[in-house]
């Protein structure tokens, strides 16, 4: 079950402070000209006033420019559901709590583009000059008590949603106060956001905490990801798909807000000016969002974000600051798309102003190991390592004590990076060694990601298959040594290594016959044959397009009777539609991932079971009347077994997409002949009865 996690709808509707912002509701300057009066071209009386009775007006004009927000906006009330409901904390109160409210996205306020908000009360003719005329509500406000400005109650109201970020257990998933109130906090904070930017009260430790918060709800988001079962379908609208959406699109507007630049062209310019004059942000929390996007994989997106903040001058500092090159490093190097001389430079600059006793932050200097080894820099590499290791070292032992375990951390981390980003096999190796011998005075863990970067570099760089093969081989003698082989692992480092294996042998022939005979052989001799490893061949060995070969391996993994999930069942159906193969036994693979979903206690048909039939079939490469004969009469008969009607139209949408033709074949459904189609395995599953009404409408049985 998905626990708290709330549902997003697609409207909301709320009163904007922007909007609110007419030529004839303007706060003035004082001792200044009329503002409102300018933007209207009537004679300004400002300065017949008194400065106190600028004073007095400033006060009443803040009373009335902005209508109180209700509900939507301001600190809920005692008898507020949210206090009622979820102050308790409970998480037991999540699956009720998340049935009272929707969780509110629209594209109007979260716009990846930047440009999201139109002033919707204003007038043509004071839209022209919105930017010009932009009030600093910093200097407006001075001297005027905070809960009399018109904005007080949603300032407060955003104050207390980050009041709810605090720590998250990322065993448990909670969170002190209950996960309840912290999406609550979430679903809140955006829409005051878009509220306040205009005001300045959006300071650096707000938004630093803004960034903090919707970061926790990534790591939330993941977690809750991680109780699903595995290659559980997942509906688009699901809630946890939405409440992804609404981090991606919010995290990226305030990135955006920025970075703006005033633009001549932009429409929205009210809104434009309020984000280059209002958003700041310290360099821990611009650290935080670009560790935001490392969360969500948005490499391109924080690539174009760095960029442009570090061309402008006034943000040039905060972009190139230790911590931050340390983050965007990192994303950088994911993209292999940087300037390295610029990069060398920036981190010069930060090195060259440390006094003897300052140490660069870690993380950026494995960042810099990683840059160095991916453009080939192997010997500043290496100079790196020695400042982040031995030096370090040193300095601990001339103190006596031992380095904290976050030091050593950043050790295996640099250590890692040579195993999987150095382009040089020889230097790579041996850092590969020694992670086995486990003599180094820091943990040398293989991992299974930077192992399969180094098989990539190894067959890249040298194209020799058998130091590949002894890489992996290597791996997994170390991971059964140690009894740490998981599925996980396998299906990972098994797929990573068959990539390499089909692309030297990119066509079936007898090398390649004797290749995969001594693979499966030195795999059988290291562990016991398993699902993952068998699902990766199949899914692979599509490319041969050799049916003796498909059926040769299926048979082989039922030699070794290994237990198999439907994910197995469905590889094989989805990979029979590669090669030429009897329909009588595209029929009996389909029967098998039927009974596989009913020994798991399935009771539909899911998409992912009807995609794998349909690439065995109307979507093989190898088509032919046969398959579409299948296709079409255990489409009648399954039809009413589909998950929803949604997913039914989307199915013939599909088809009839593939081939117009076939919009006939369902128009004349009630035509195809079932009866010689036993799969008595449907019994055991649920109907839709949204489908079953569907055809009854047309007149067709099934």
């Amino acid at each position: 079950m998905i626990r708290n996690v709330p549902h997003i709808s697609s409207q909301t509707s709320k009163i904007s402070l922007q909007s609110c912002l007419t030529f004839n509701s303007v706060f003035q300057q004082p001792g200044s000209s009329c503002a409102a009066a300018a933007a209207v071209g009537t004679p300004s009386t400002a300065s017949l006033k008194s400065p106190a009775d600028h004073q007095h007006q400033h006060q009443q004009v803040a009373k009335s420019v902005v209508p109180r927000r209700k509900s939507s906006g301001g600190r809920p009330g005692n008898n507020s559901p949210h206090h009622q409901n979820g102050g308790n904390g409970n998480n037991r109160n999540g699956a009720n709590h998340q049935q009272r409210r929707n969780f509110h996205i629209s594209s109007q306020h979260y716009s990846t583009s930047g440009n999201t908000r139109t002033a919707t009360s204003a007038s043509s003719t004071a839209g022209k000059g919105a930017s010009a005329a932009l009030p600093d509500f910093q200097k407006l406000t001075k001297g005027v008590p905070k809960h009399t400005l018109p904005y007080f109650k949603q300032l407060m109201a955003f104050d207390e949603c980050l009041a709810h970020n605090s720590f998250f257990d990322p065993k448990t998933g909670d969170v002190p106060g209950g996960t309840a109130q912290f999406w609550d906090s979430v679903e809140k904070i955006m829409p005051l956001y878009d509220d306040l930017l205009i005001t300045g009260e959006l300071n650096q430790r707000r938004i630093d905490e803004l960034i903090s918060l919707l970061r926790n709800g990534l790591r939330m988001h993941r977690f809750e990801l991680s109780k699903l079962k595995k290659n559980i379908d997942r509906d688009l609208n699901s809630p946890l798909q939405q409440i992804q959406a609404y981090l991606k699109s919010s995290i990226i507007k305030i990135s955006n807000d920025i970075v703006h630049e005033s633009d001549e062209s932009n429409s929205n310019k009210l809104y434009s000016a309020a984000a280059v004059n209002h958003v700041r942000i310290s360099s821990r929390g611009l650290t935080n969002l670009f560790k935001a996007f490392t969360d969500m994989g948005l490499i391109d997106e924080a690539a174009v974000i760095w960029n442009k903040g570090k061309k402008d001058p006034k943000l040039y500092d905060l972009f190139t600051s230790e911590s931050v090159l340390g983050s965007i490093l990192t994303l950088l190097v994911e993209n292999k798309e940087f300037n390295f001389q610029e990069i060398w430079s920036i981190y010069e600059t930060i090195k060259n102003s440390k006094t003897e006793s300052d140490i660069i932050h870690s993380e950026l200097q494995v960042a810099m190991i990683r840059a160095c080894l991916l453009k080939n820099k192997t010997e500043k590499a290496l100079e790196i390592f020695k400042e982040i290791t031995s030096d370090v070292l040193k300095f601990y032992s001339k103190k006596n004590s031992s380095p904290p375990v976050a030091v050593k951390n950043y050790m295996t981390m640099a250590h890692l990076s040579f195993i999987g980003y150095c382009q040089d096999f020889e230097t790579a190796n041996i850092f590969f060694n020694d992670s086995f011998e486990n003599q180094m005075p820091y943990l040398t863990p293989i991992q299974i990601n930077y192992v399969k970067k180094f098989m990539s570099n190894t067959w890249k760089n040298t194209k020799d298959f058998d130091k590949v093969s002894q890489i992996w081989i290597s791996t997994w003698k170390y991971f059964e040594n140690n009894n740490k082989s998981t599925t996980a692992i396998s299906s990972s480092l098994n797929d990573a290594y068959l990539d390499i294996f089909f692309e030297k042998y990119s066509s079936f022939n007898n090398d390649a016959a004797l290749e995969l005979k001594k693979l499966l052989k030195n795999y059988s001799e290291i562990k016991k044959m398993d699902e993952p490893f068998f699902n990766c061949l199949i899914t692979k060995s599509k490319k041969w397009e050799n049916v003796n070969v498909f059926q040769s391996i299926v048979k082989v993994a039922d030699l070794y009777n290994f237990p198999k999930t439907n994910v197995y069942h469905r590889c094989v159906l989805k990979a029979s539609g590669s090669v030429e193969l009897p329909i009588e036994e595209t029929f009996t693979l389909f029967k098998r991932l039927i009974s596989s979903n009913i020994q798991l206690g399935s009771n539909h048909l899911t998409n992912a079971d009807w995609f794998a039939f349909r690439d065995a079939t109307i979507h093989s490469k190898f088509l032919n009347g046969e398959k579409i004969d299948l296709y079409f009469k255990l489409f009648k008969v399954c039809c009413k077994y589909f998950l929803n009607l949604q997913n039914f139209k989307l199915y013939m949408n599909l088809d009839v997409g593939l081939d117009q033709r076939y919009r006939k074949v369902f128009d004349e459904f009630q035509r195809i002949n079932v009866q010689d189609v036993d799969l008595s395995e449907l019994q055991w599953f649920n109907k839709c009865n949204a489908i079953a009404k569907y055809w009854s409408n047309r007149g067709v049985e099934i």
